[in-house]
Parts: structure tokens; sequence; C-alpha cells
């Protein structure tokens, strides 16, 4: 009897004026049953508890529910339902769907089907991703699957979508995505999923275009779970007149096009046409690894180029705080350079590999000759194997090995020729020869001291210096020396060009048929020796010699 009762009050309309059960409240409450029923309610407040807190929930949650509204109402009109500072309205009638809410908008028609029913989704607004979408929806509501084709716009960012809801399971694809920029799509991903910082940067930052294109880009989501199965995204697009930085104090190179793939939570940019500094890149590319990882993230830049391994590459690894002493002046270059750069803490890895052919090079700052040299570079160890390379003076074979930290390395090789000479006086000549030498570059000038086959200190800078302590070591490989019957001594040669020297012997012993005032031999003195190309001038310690050679 009083469902009955019931039943024909709702009949006629029920109004309620205000409805306060502590922290539910409603006010102008109006329903009424015809053949479905007739809802109309304003400033509804709803308990904290009972709130939808994402778009993924209110989203779920009307997919569950939008068959009900249909069945059951002929008519909704919920007016500012409030959640704490925020309001949501909810207005159905005749097919006409509309809700706004804080995390959710929609505005549809929509009619049944003989498995569910199909909308005309004229606006689908997710609000904390700041995406929305308009197309068409269908709902099969007895296999709970919920499909959407139409379009989306994020941002920047335009193109097609297409949608799947197999109950909490969303499957989505976007595709033919054009872009001018991604500066607020990335900053909203950034902020939505604690992307690294340094990752968003690649990202859009130091890689930057005039237009973006997305092919497609694939993705699911499980609204249940809040899980986005983000290394399951996949996407394939490319980028048209692109700008690329390869470390922030760096100028950009260019590229006509990039190709970009994302798979596996990697991202790979193959560059079309790279140019840097003048110089062509062809075959360069970098991948950002481990994007969606809250450790161990971090990009590999690829760097390829038949340039000269000059000052402008070397800035790259300089950048990075990675000083390579090689540079090459002239001649030809096949270079591959790899940086590996771990984002959180921040560790780069070089690795190289550089074939040098002709010309000239400097190398620790001194300036060889060049037939061919393999250059090698691991983290901070530097190898070279170098063929004919010389100055004017010598020429060798040599293998080095460099360690950059301590700027310091080894040497060893064959010596295949040196003859160090003014006019027709060869003060040092070698053939071939097995040496062995340590190489600092740690100082302003660099040092090379060889222990094999003779004591021989070498110094290269803005004035070079050749030391040889003890002409014992050097008589075996010095005509000079032979020549003026030197014995014991040692000698200094300084020189910017290795034409024009400066030499000092001291506390040199010799023969002459010369003797002193006294009467004594004259064989032990110290000398200063100028040579240049018209000859030498000297003159000794004690004043007892002086003499000109032209």
């Amino acid at each position: 009897m009083i469902f009955v009762i019931f039943i024909a009050v709702l009949k006629h309309g029920v109004e309620i004026e205000n409805i306060d059960a502590g922290d539910f409240k409603i006010e102008q409450l109006y329903i009424k049953l015809d053949k479905k029923i007739i809802l109309r309610a304003k400033n509804i407040e709803i308990p904290k508890q009972s709130a939808k807190d994402s778009s993924e929930d209110a989203l779920l949650d009307l997919s569950k529910n939008i068959v009900w509204i249909d069945r059951l109402f002929d008519e909704i009109l919920l007016e500012r339902v409030k959640f704490l500072n925020s309001e949501s309205t909810l207005f159905y009638r005749d097919d006409v769907f509309y809700l706004d809410s804080p995390f959710l908008a929609v505005s549809s028609n929509f009619k049944d089907t003989e498995d569910g029913i199909t909308a005309n989704i004229y606006l689908l607004e997710f609000k904390d991703f700041n995406i929305t979408l308009s197309g068409v929806s269908n709902a099969d509501l007895r296999r709970q699957i919920y499909d959407f084709n139409g379009t989306f716009s994020s941002h920047e960012l335009n193109g097609n979508a297409t949608v799947n809801l197999k109950k909490s399971e969303l499957t989505y694809e976007l595709s033919d995505i054009n872009a001018t920029s991604l500066r607020g799509f990335m900053d909203e991903l950034g902020a939505k999923t604690g992307l690294d910082k340094e990752i968003k940067s690649w990202i859009y930052g130091y890689i930057t275009a005039d237009n973006y294109f997305v092919k497609s880009l694939r993705g699911r989501f499980d609204l249940n779970k809040q899980e986005p199965y983000l290394n399951e995204l996949s996407a394939q697009g490319f980028s048209k007149n692109v700008k690329v930085k390869f470390h922030e104090k760096l100028s950009p190179a260019t590229a006509e096009e990039v190709d970009v793939e994302l798979k596996k939570g990697s991202l790979f940019f193959t560059l079309k046409n790279p140019k840097w500094q003048g110089k062509n890149l062809n075959g360069s590319n970098l991948e950002i690894y481990k994007i969606f990882e809250e450790k161990g993230a971090g990009l590999t830049l690829n760097l390829q180029t038949s340039a000269l391994y000059d000052k402008s590459v070397n800035s790259i690894l300089k950048a990075y705080d990675i000083d390579v002493p090689v540079e090459q002046l002239s001649g030809k270059t096949d270079a591959k350079l790899a940086l590996d750069i771990k984002f959180d803490p921040l560790e780069v890895t070089p690795k190289g590999k550089f074939k040098i052919t002709g010309g000239q090079t400097l190398i620790t700052g001194a300036k060889f000759n060049v037939e061919t040299a393999d250059v090698e570079l691991l983290n901070d160890k530097l190898k070279v194997n170098a063929k004919n390379t010389g100055m004017d003076f010598f020429s060798a074979d040599a293998a080095v090995n460099l360690d950059l930290g301590k700027l310091a390395g080894d040497i060893n090789g064959t010596l295949k020729g040196l003859n160090l000479a003014f006019g027709k006086s060869e003060i040092l000549k070698l053939g071939a020869t097995p040496f062995a030498a340590r190489l600092d570059f740690s100082g302003k000038d660099t040092k090379l001291d060889i222990a094999s086959p003779a004591a021989v200190g070498l110094k290269f800078g803005a004035q070079n210096e050749i030391n040889l302590p003890d002409a014992r070591d050097l008589l075996p490989y010095s005509p000079l020396l032979k020549s003026l019957k030197i014995s014991e001594g040692g000698v200094n040669i300084k020189t910017k060009d290795f034409e024009n020297l400066s030499i000092e012997a001291n506390d040199v012993k010799f023969e002459t048929p010369l003797f002193k005032k006294d009467g004594s031999p004259y064989d032990a003195d110290s000398f200063a020796i100028d040579v240049n190309a018209k000859g030498a001038t000297g003159k000794s310690k004690s004043g007892g010699l002086n003499f000109k050679i032209a």
C-alpha cells in the first residue's frame, strides 16, 4: 500500500525545498515519474570521499552508468554539484547529454541500438590532461565494450583518435598529428608523468623543429589500476627543419628532417642531412633510453663525420668536460663518436674511433705530420696507433696510450728516422730504432721524455725545447759530437720552428789541439750557440773561445 502511494505521489511530482544530512546537502529537488524519471536539483554538496579525483575515474564511472541514464530517466538537470571548491553540472533530455565536472566535460547526443547505444560526441574533454575529443562512439553494453573514432586536440597537437574501452582496459591510437611546437604538451606530460627534466629538455628544448608530424601513437591504460603501461607505448613520426643542441652551451646543429620512433621505452632520432659548424654529420643519430623509469634514464649521441676532427668537433666533448688532446689541421678523417649520458646522477662516457689520413695534426699541442693514425677513445683512455708520423726532423711508427684523467701516457714504437742538424752538421741522427717515451700534457707545455735508445727530453709549446742531459748516451747517434770529440756534457736546445736554434752546452769535455794561456789543455768548457739559416755563432763560458760558422 505504501509503495502504491509512493508511486502515485511520484506520478504527480515531488518538490523538496531543502535536504540537509550533515555532509550531504541538496536544494530545490524535484522528482517526477512518468514513463521514466524526471530529476532536477540544485546546489548539491557531496562528501569528500564520494567524489572522483581524476578524469580516468570519471570516465570509467560514466561508461558503467550511462546506460541507466537513458533507461531510467526522461530528464536530468543537476546544477552546481559542489565538492570542495569545484562544481559540476549534469543535463540529460531528449537524448542530449551534457556533463561539466572538474575532470571531465561531455557534450553529446545518443540513441539506443540493439546492443547498446551510439553517441555523437561533440565534446569529450579530459581536463586534467588537457585533451579534447570529438567524434562517434559506440557502446556494447552487454560485453562492456566501448569504442570511439574521431579527432583530438591537446595543447599544440591535433589529429585523429581511435579509442577502445573493454571493461577497464582502454587502448588508443592517435594518428596524423600535426604541430608547430611541443612546448605546452611536453610541459603537461612532464608534470603528469614526473618525466625527468633532462629527458623533457631533449625531447623539446635541445631539439626543436618548424613542424612535427606523428604518423601514429599507440598505447593502453588500465583505468582500474591507474596503470598507463608507458613502456608499451609505440610511435612513429618525423620533424622538418630541425635544430639539435648537443649541449645547452653549444650552438645547434641543423637537419632537414628527423625520423622519430618510440618503442620499448626508448626514443630514437635519425637525422637526415645534419650539419654542424659547416660540417656534414651524415649517419648521426641519438637515442633517449629508459624514458619512463625513475633511475637509469639517459641518452646516447652517435656522431659521424668525414670532416676534419678539429677544434669545433672537439668542443662537443669539451662541453661535457672531456678534453681529447687531438686536433686535426689538415688531411682526411673518418670519425665516429658516441656519448653515453646518464642523467641521474650525471655520468658521461665517451667512445669513439677516428681514422686520420695525411696532413698535419696537433697531438697534445705539438704539430705532427701524419701519414695514417687510428685513434680510439673509451671513457678517459685514448689510444693512437700512428704510421709514418713525426715532425720535419723525425718519423716514427708509434703506439700511444693516454690517460685523459691524469693527462699523461706512454709511447712505444720504432723511430724510422731522426735527423736534427744545422747545415751539413748532424746534431742527432738515428735510423730504424725502437724507442720508449713518457708523455705529460698536464701543464702549459707538453713534455715528451724519451727513455730509450737514449735519454732525451722534449718540450712542445710556444717555445720548443730538446734536452740531452748526458752526451755519453748520445755519442753513438751524434755525428757532430763525434767530430768534435766530445765525451761528456749536457745539451739543451730551444727553438720555436726547429730552424732557428738556441743551444746551451754545459760542462762539456772534448779533445782539441788548443791550450789555455797557462799551458794546460783546453778540454772542458760550456758554450752558448745560436743557429739559423745563415750559419752558427757561439761563445764559451770561459771567454776563451768565440766562433762563427757560415
